[in-house]
């Protein structure tokens, strides 16, 4: 039957189009769902070899039966782009966040703020952390091994070995050498020392 003698198909020189606000199936009959439903077969918008459930230019965006988005060139927003789930997003260049030419995997133009008191992990044991010590007003906390070595309280005393450090530097547990990698005492000065007032 041509496309000209079924209700809601219009013919227009090379164009078929339905014209009756109805679905369109290829491969189904079930068109309750969609405008548009194919099955068993791959959509190409601007390819004649869709090589992916849809298939953008040649080939250049695609998305296959898992959901899985392919997009050689990138992909650019100018609005929000919002992400649910647990998904993993895999790049295998930069990331810029403010930059269009980043230089490195990460490579952000302006302020990073992280409102917990997650940290930054070093590692792929992930030993090695800088940690806030609150949400608000924090203490910086230095940790390997799980365990915090150094504080740097949000009045600005530094204590290695002390969560509460209270003067500006204070060491607990150990030695401190100043031009000394072995210090023996509880303050070993290779050098001289100079003392004012």
């Amino acid at each position: 039957t041509s496309a000209g003698t079924v209700s809601g198909w219009t013919i227009s020189g090379n164009n078929v189009y339905e014209t009756n606000s109805g679905n369109v199936g290829i491969g189904t009959t079930l068109l309750t769902t969609s405008a548009l439903t194919v099955m068993n077969g791959n959509v190409g918008i601007g390819t004649w070899i869709p090589t992916a459930p849809l298939a953008v230019g040649a080939n250049a965006f695609t998305v296959n039966q898992a959901g899985i988005i392919t997009a050689v060139t990138g992909i650019t927003t100018s609005g929000a782009y919002t992400q649910s789930g647990v998904g993993i997003n895999a790049f295998s260049g930069n990331v810029g966040i403010g930059s269009t030419a980043p230089g490195q995997a990460l490579d952000v133009n302006g302020t990073i703020r992280t409102i917990s008191t997650g940290g930054i992990n070093f590692g792929t044991d992930n030993k090695a952390i800088i940690q806030p010590s609150a949400t608000t007003t924090p203490d910086l906390k230095f940790l390997t091994n799980n365990a915090e070595i150094m504080r740097i309280t949000n009045g600005g005393n530094v204590g290695i070995g002390t969560t509460n450090p209270l003067g500006k530097f204070i060491a607990w547990g150990g030695n401190v050498g100043i031009g000394s990698n072995v210090p023996g005492q509880a303050l070993d000065v290779q050098g001289t020392v100079r003392t004012t007032g």
